[in-house]
């Protein structure tokens, strides 16, 4: 056996010498006829490594799986209360309330590696619950909650706090310790929250009950910032409680915040589609014809990203816009259905966007994946929210 290794490790000039002095028989005399053997089986495997040396070897790419969560809730029969806290996993409804009976819904959505949180309020909205991988893992009482981030292993949850004074602060939640952003005197809620670093930002609108106006606010370690004016305080309520309807979110790019909304052109006769990067206010089209709303933000590769829509006479069109330029995504019949965008997020390189239609028994929950609209639901419902799981 000593013989076979060197004989296998000699190196293209060793073999020259060996072919010129010694002769074919010679060499065979060296060995014995089982030794021959494994040398010829040995030599064989060595040319046929070596002839697909070069032949491609190709790696099967793994196919990942995708899970597409939407966060809402459903209506009763014939779009009856209480509504029923949900969610929607590739197109399949779970029920999240613990007592469907008292109306509740699911408002935020948060994705980590695969771990999937999700904000929702319930017992009437007077309870702020979170979920993780569809169990319960905090509950805020006398609270309603909005947006839910994560960053290592804390969990930050924002809302509104009521402590039965004439008022409502806005506040955020660590790890279930609640840190008041508002004075308890003032009208005022959370509806995102994100983290950078040490840096807590969040998003929301306030409103002092002296002015006729809500402004889109943005606090950072709890210093506020007014943005601007994005509804009349006669819709109050809708704006602060409904996160489908307070129109402000936000995304970080690194030390860059960028907040979704509206602004009024005039008290309550005309808004448009807008956003604020760091505080400056940028319209996504013209201030003084243009009517719309954007409901959502996210950046990706660089690029900010909002989702909204343009209402018209009979239903709304949702488009996005990238680099301040728009793209419609209904079209053809869907223009006609009045889709609400809630959520937009990116997995990948692909964009998904989430919806809702309002029209009775024909209404329904959609995404779009890029430009390719999915119906998840049929029925009276709404959508909150969307993330993405690619595993």
């Amino acid at each position: 056996m000593k013989y076979f290794i060197e004989f296998i490790i000699f190196s293209t000039e060793t073999r020259a010498i060996l072919t010129t002095q010694l002769k074919p028989m010679s060499i065979l005399k060296m060995f014995k006829p089982s030794t021959l053997l494994i040398i010829f089986f040995a030599l064989l495997s060595f040319v046929s490594c070596k002839k697909n040396s070069n032949s491609p070897n190709p790696v099967q790419a793994k196919k990942l799986d995708t899970d597409v969560y939407i966060t809402g809730y459903v209506y009763g029969v014939n779009g009856s209360q209480p509504t029923i806290a949900c969610y929607w996993k590739n197109g399949v409804l779970h029920k999240i309330a613990p007592d469907t009976t008292l109306s509740s819904e699911a408002c935020g959505i948060f994705i980590k590696d695969t771990d999937v949180y999700i904000s929702a309020n319930t017992n009437i909205f007077s309870e702020g619950i979170y979920l993780k991988n569809g169990v319960i893992a905090g509950n805020f009482a006398n609270s309603y909650v909005n947006g839910i981030t994560v960053s290592g292993n804390d969990v930050y949850v924002t809302g509104s706090y009521t402590n039965g004074i004439l008022g409502q602060q806005a506040v955020y939640w660590k790890n279930g310790s609640m840190v008041s952003l508002t004075s308890p005197q003032q009208f005022a809620a959370g509806q995102n929250i994100a983290i950078n670093g040490n840096d807590i930002y969040v998003a929301g609108v306030t409103n002092n009950l002296s002015g006729p106006f809500v402004y889109a606010t943005v606090w950072k370690n709890g210093t506020a910032t007014t943005l601007g004016q994005i509804s009349p305080a006669e819709y109050v309520n809708i704006s602060l409680l409904n996160y489908k309807d307070g129109f402000v979110d936000m995304a970080l790019n690194g030390s860059d915040t960028y907040v979704s909304g509206m602004e009024e052109y005039r008290y309550g006769e005309h808004y448009y589609p807008s956003y604020w990067k760091n505080g400056m206010f940028t319209p996504l089209g013209d201030t003084t014809t243009s009517s719309g709303v954007t409901t959502g933000v996210a950046v990706h590769n660089g690029i900010p990203y909002f989702v909204g829509y343009n209402p018209n006479i009979d239903a709304s069109t949702v488009s996005y816009w990238a680099n301040n330029i728009q793209t419609m995504l209904t079209t053809g019949a869907d223009i006609n259905k009045d889709y609400t965008p809630t959520g937009i997020t990116f997995a990948g390189n692909d964009m998904y966007v989430c919806a809702y239609s309002n029209l009775g028994r024909l209404s329904s929950i959609i995404y779009w994946k890029n430009k390719t609209k999915v119906v998840v639901y049929n029925g009276y419902a709404v959508a909150t929210g969307i993330g993405v799981v690619v595993h």
